[in-house]
């Protein structure tokens, strides 16, 4: 059972004075909480027989009784803090919601109870907003099915705001209704137990984590809940055990993992109306309608995406972030929307949702259009409606290796929120700046996470494994080369990657965006640096010498292109050269 410890004191009320104008009185029969000892109470309406209830949100119901919803204590309303402390007390059930009005809260508020002296002796009680019974102020199980009012209380109209108060451990309602409840549960609990196999117990996503006792814990636990409620002589104490011991069972049971950020995954719409497979793609230009995203049917570079520490989805491909101002889009460079992945609403096995804010409230992403993947974008779903043929249901698919492409200049940058293995064929590098240098530093075996880095190697595309466990960064810690993530504008003089003249470096960027997963060196490091050109260590040059007159590739320590070479340090074909 709940304790409340921290509250103390008597329940004060004023004096009934009848019809016209009532006001509350004392009601010694009930019994407030003290510290070390909660009262429940089952509250039942007079009028139509169902108890008091909050289910959830702003809901107050008068319906069936179960055992966190409707079940109440009393609780002095000047023991709380931001309550009326002029009198009266706050009726708050298990779940911790408060009796607010003909509404329920998750704050304390106050209300007013005085015995019920209208009708033939029946009893009962009056729960009222104010302290002074006048108009409609009182708590009314409404005749408009199970939803509660507001309504007076006079000689012509007292049965639905009469209410009566029953000890919940000795309250045959509670009984019925606790067994009710646990015959509920047993019977989900027989489904789960005859379906666990659907549930595959493992680490990776669509896969359910459980302990590897649960089977035969949870059988122990349904025969025990079904002995205790076929037993005649079953007390209310007897059944709550049985309840919190199955309930406390079902609570460790399988858990559908959820995406551990940063990690890469694919997004697999399982709508029944597309045909085929549809991965959400990078680029709106898949979507037949404009300004949604789009899907394709092959898992390729395309349809990967990194889902971050700020729940943020970006598009492997490109560096865009998903934006939800009210439907799912891009918007270039812009900052995307947060996005958390949920269970299946609907109860499809190893299925998420995806679900982000927008101004009418929580929303699912949802999968519109019929046919193959090519017809399908997406769509807004609001959250907590039902919806149809799985459309907001997705399969999360693992993605264990990343590829890259390295172009005809031998030459590529990348940047990652995790570790990867260097592919056979591969070279990685840091950069450090050395004057007007970028000196590059070879990495072995793994590319430490969030380390931006240069790649060498033949004209093809590499699949770089994601490391299973982080190795620590081998890297320079002075590494000249900023990594991106999402796409972004580099501010002016920042250096990109290119081929110029033949000669590969980092040189004066023109243009206005830079993809996503590259490296770059900014315009605080370059220092007004035209260009930065590869080169080995600079100790290692000074025996070096070459015919000044030779017809090569020129370019001085500022990254100007010369026609002749004179005296002095010049980068010739790519290569740091001194001429004596």
């Amino acid at each position: 059972m709940g304790k409340i410890s921290t509250l103390t004191a008597a329940l004060l009320f004023c004096g009934f004075t009848g019809a016209a104008a009532q006001t509350t009185s004392g009601v010694s029969s009930l019994k407030l909480t003290t510290p070390g000892d909660t009262t429940w109470y089952v509250i039942k309406s007079y009028d139509r027989g169902g108890v008091l209830t909050a289910p959830g949100g702003t809901k107050l119901q008068h319906t069936t009784y179960t055992y966190d919803n409707a079940a109440w204590c009393l609780i002095k309303a000047d023991e709380n803090t931001g309550s009326d402390a002029t009198g009266g007390v706050q009726l708050m059930n298990r779940a911790k919601r408060f009796v607010k009005g003909n509404a329920a809260d998750t704050n304390p508020h106050t209300v007013y109870i005085t015995a019920n002296t209208l009708g033939d002796n029946v009893g009962g009680f009056v729960i009222s907003t104010t302290t002074t019974i006048t108009g409609n102020t009182c708590l009314d199980a409404s005749n408009k099915g199970i939803g509660m009012n507001v309504w007076h209380h006079t000689d012509g109209d007292w049965e639905g705001t009469t209410w009566m108060f029953e000890e919940e451990n000795t309250s045959e309602t509670a009984l019925t209704g606790l067994k009710a409840e646990i015959n509920t549960d047993i019977a989900s609990a027989t489904t789960l137990k005859n379906n666990l196999t659907a549930y595959t117990n493992g680490t990776g996503l669509g896969q359910y984590t459980y302990s590897a006792t649960f089977a035969t814990d949870l059988t122990s636990a349904i025969a025990e809940a079904t002995a205790a409620v076929a037993l005649p002589t079953a007390t209310f104490e007897t059944l709550v055990k049985a309840e919190k011991a199955l309930a406390s069972i079902l609570a460790n049971g399988p858990k559908l993992n959820l995406p551990k950020a940063p990690c890469f995954l694919r997004i697999l719409t399982l709508a029944t109306d597309i045909k085929g497979t549809a991965y959400l793609a990078s680029s709106t230009t898949t979507a037949p309608t404009s300004g949604r995203v789009g899907f394709k049917e092959t898992a390729d570079i395309g349809t990967i995406f990194l889902y971050d520490a700020d729940k943020k989805l970006t598009a492997y491909e490109n560096g865009y972030q998903i934006t939800a101002p009210s439907m799912t889009t891009y918007n270039g460079v812009a900052d995307g929307g947060a996005f958390t992945f949920e269970p299946s609403a609907v109860g499809t096995t190893s299925a998420y949702n995806l679900v982000y804010t927008r101004s009418t409230g929580a929303t699912l992403v949802y999968t519109n259009g019929t046919g193959a993947a090519a017809a399908a974008f997406t769509d807004a779903w609001t959250k907590g409606s039902a919806y149809n043929n799985k459309r907001c249901d997705f399969a999360l698919e693992d993605v264990t290796t990343l590829p890259v492409t390295i172009g005809q200049a031998g030459y590529a940058t990348l940047n990652l929120p995790v570790a990867v293995t260097i592919p056979e064929g591969v070279t990685a590098y840091t950069g450090t700046k050395n004057g007007e240098y970028l000196v590059l530093n070879k990495l072995e075996g793994t590319i430490p996470a969030n380390t931006p880095v240069v790649l060498e190697g033949a004209a093809k595309t590499y699949d770089f494994a994601i490391a299973t466990e982080a190795t620590a960064a081998d890297e320079a810690s002075d590494n000249a080369l900023t990594g991106t993530l999402k796409a972004e504008t580099l501010v002016s003089g920042s250096l990109t990657l290119q081929k110029i003249d033949d000669t590969v470096g980092f040189y004066g960027y023109t243009g206005t965006e830079m993809k996503g997963f590259k490296a770059y060196v900014n315009g605080t490091t370059a220092a007004g640096a035209k260009a930065l050109l590869f080169g080995g260590s600079v100790t290692g040059i000074n025996g070096a010498t070459v015919d000044a007159n030779a017809p090569k590739v020129i370019y001085d320590l500022q990254g100007r292109r010369v026609s002749k070479a004179v005296k002095g340090l010049y980068i010739i074909n790519g290569n740091k050269v001194l001429v004596k």
